[in-house]
């Protein structure tokens, strides 16, 4: 019986742990940061995106046929 539970204790570890790692994102790519460190964008899958590290939600800037790459963002922050 112990054996089992154990079992099943780490099945479900195993399983809740893959489950979570799931939702991380991977592969973005040529991170910028903003001159008040406030601000990166990014590319990830094609396009172009933003985030705010204060609130950590990133939000999309392009949705474009093709691949955007190398965002930059100007020296005085616009």
């Amino acid at each position: 019986m112990k054996q089992t539970t154990s079992f099943l204790a780490l099945l479900l570890f195993v399983f809740f742990g893959v489950k979570a790692q799931t939702n991380d994102i991977y592969f973005t790519s040529f991170p910028s940061i903003s001159p008040d460190a406030k601000t990166v964008v990014f590319c990830y899958e094609g396009d172009v995106w933003k985030t705010d590290l204060a609130t950590k939600i990133a939000t999309r800037l392009t949705a474009m046929t093709g691949n955007e790459s190398r965002p930059r963002i100007s020296p005085d922050g616009k």
